[in-house]
């Protein structure tokens, strides 16, 4: 089993925003033992693994999130996905409640649609694969709560295809989860370096 990241997770970058990896081999030593033991069918969609992580993991991760405040001065702005917007800073991230991995097949990854509007990555992974890449990383969500559902946005994203998950989804799956992640995220906020 080999790891490529996606051009979308920065947990592995030194100023991340969001879920921060601080011990790589840890980590990945983790996420080998995790796929290992995965059900597929358990998946959201072909190839694409949810795993919780097991909390002897969580030491190797810095949490993602910590608790809205209303004083402009607790957070920094930062681009992300070609948009800035504003972003606890890290020194409020609260302790690690859970751990989630998001990996895809290779094979999952080159057909998912959001990754195809990303000029090159394709071709990216198709070159890591052939050096034995099997797997991409796409996301690492450490939280501080022990369920975070997706932001709004990215929730948003979903519904309007941004991921073969989302086609299976009913509509009262539909208002349930946007109303989880309005709820939550009004209390929570992400935080980067």
């Amino acid at each position: 089993m080999r790891f490529a990241t996606s051009v979308v997770c920065h947990a592995f970058d030194k100023r991340a925003i969001g879920s921060r990896v601080i011990d790589e081999a840890g980590f990945n030593t983790a996420l080998v033992a995790a796929l290992q033991v995965h059900d597929t069918a358990t998946d959201r969609a072909q190839g694409q693994h949810f795993l919780r992580m097991t909390a002897s993991a969580h030491a190797f991760v810095s949490s993602g999130e910590g608790k809205r405040t209303t004083n402009p001065d607790d957070y920094v702005l930062r681009e992300h996905r070609g948009v800035v917007s504003p972003f606890l800073r890290r020194e409020f991230a609260l302790p690690l409640e859970a751990l989630a991995v998001v990996v895809y097949t290779v094979e999952a990854y080159l057909v998912d649609p959001e990754i195809n509007t990303i000029p090159g990555e394709a071709e990216r992974i198709q070159s890591e694969a052939a050096e034995g890449v099997t797997h991409v990383i796409v996301a690492v969500i450490a939280s501080a709560a022990p369920h975070a559902p997706r932001t709004p946005y990215r929730f948003t994203v979903a519904l309007a295809g941004g991921n073969n998950e989302a086609d299976d989804w009913t509509l009262e799956e539909v208002r349930r989860l946007a109303s989880e992640s309005v709820t939550y995220w009004d209390e929570w906020a992400i935080v980067a370096d």
